[in-house]
């Protein structure tokens, strides 16, 4: 992430925490874990230091950050977070703050006097493999803003599903900075949100911690359909898997939403679809009239479906679809990777994307932006 340093005249090198504080803030970008912004005086300062506060080596990475100012300071417009070292803040305080889209954590000095405070940025997920996904999102993000030269790097934390607001508190409780990223198991408009996302009772930030929870069922919502397509070819799927896919891709051209609420891995049946629009208000129904052949429409027009089998059913791709996206995109050159999207999916990647690098973005050994 970046850190950005102000009130530099209020530094007192003799003031302990002023000094640790500064340590590993270096420290963590000379290990290309965090990026730092400053005023050029402060990493003078610290360069020029006589007294032997700072070792040689920090100070080399003092004058690296110092080189890469101009370079990094231009990524403040592409991120929508960042961390504020304040000088002029005592103690432990902290401040969250929301300029038009873009917010900021204001901390001071005794936050980062801890080395365990500048680590790799922490990252709780549901799964520790939806991280994997959402770092090949950034990667896309980072790509886009022609910042690809940029490490991603962060500490997955494995959430556990219905455990993971007792993690992400473990982690707040602590004062450390940390992202939640949570899916809303919306399986139709007016489902109500899943039971880990209630656990948070709607709010965006808590302590420390940043909550962002998707506009979508689950992360398998986010696979693009090209990508979908390569995964069950890869695998030899069946016939099938493979006119679900088509079913299902001929009803998101009537409403690109429905990529959103339905469930990827278990797949969607008739029947399921009339006790959602049952209960919830009309929905799937309509879709997969206008999305499919006639011999669909006496089931839906009776409100009911009698046929010995469900007579429409788009099979699910498994439990090990999100592993087998990544694991197909990092065996096939990831630098290159180039999804097709559209609309709705577009918007989200650009969001989550945006959001995930800007937790995790870290110094290249080489700067150039």
């Amino acid at each position: 992430m970046i850190i950005k340093i102000i009130n530099i005249e209020k530094i007192n090198f003799s003031n302990i925490s002023h000094a640790q504080a500064i340590e590993n803030v270096i420290r963590s970008f000379g290990e290309k874990k965090h990026i730092i912004i400053a005023n050029k005086d402060f990493f003078e300062n610290v360069i020029t230091e006589k007294n032997g506060v700072f070792s040689r080596i920090l100070k080399q990475s003092a004058e690296e950050a110092r080189r890469a100012q101009m370079e990094y300071s231009s990524l403040l417009k592409f991120v929508n977070f960042n961390v504020v070292l304040d000088f002029n803040i005592k103690g432990k305080d902290y401040l969250w703050n929301q300029l038009h889209d873009s917010e900021t954590l204001t901390v001071g000095p005794d936050f980062f006097v801890d080395s365990a405070s500048v680590q790799d940025a922490l990252i709780v997920c549901e799964d520790v493999n939806d991280s994997d996904f959402y770092k090949v999102i950034a990667s896309y993000y980072s790509k886009k803003i022609k910042a690809n030269l940029l490490n991603i790097k962060f500490q997955a934390i494995n959430g556990g599903g219905g455990s993971t607001k007792r993690i992400f508190d473990r982690k707040v409780n602590n004062l450390e900075v940390t992202l939640c990223i949570l899916d809303n198991d919306k399986k139709h408009p007016k489902y109500p949100e899943g039971g880990t996302c209630k656990n948070f009772n709607g709010e965006a930030h808590l302590k420390t911690g940043r909550i962002i929870v998707i506009n979508a069922h689950e992360i398998e919502s986010l696979i693009p359909f090209d990508l979908l397509e390569n995964i069950l070819i890869e695998d030899k799927a069946s016939v099938e898997k493979i006119e679900s896919l088509d079913r299902f891709r001929r009803i998101c051209s009537e409403d690109q939403t429905a990529k959103f609420f339905f469930d990827h891995k278990k797949g969607l049946d008739i029947k399921t679809a009339f006790d959602l629009d049952k209960k919830y208000g009309s929905y799937w129904l309509p879709l997969i009239n206008k999305a499919n052949s006639d011999s669909f429409s006496e089931c839906v027009n009776n409100n009911e479906c009698d046929c010995d089998s469900p007579c429409f059913t788009i099979a699910g791709f498994g439990d090990s679809l999100l592993t087998k996206s990544t694991a197909y995109i990092n065996n096939n050159n990831p630098k290159n990777f180039s999804p097709s999207l559209t609309g709705h999916l577009e918007e989200l990647w650009n969001y989550i994307g945006k959001s995930f690098f800007s937790w995790s973005c870290a110094p290249a050994k080489k700067v150039r932006l």
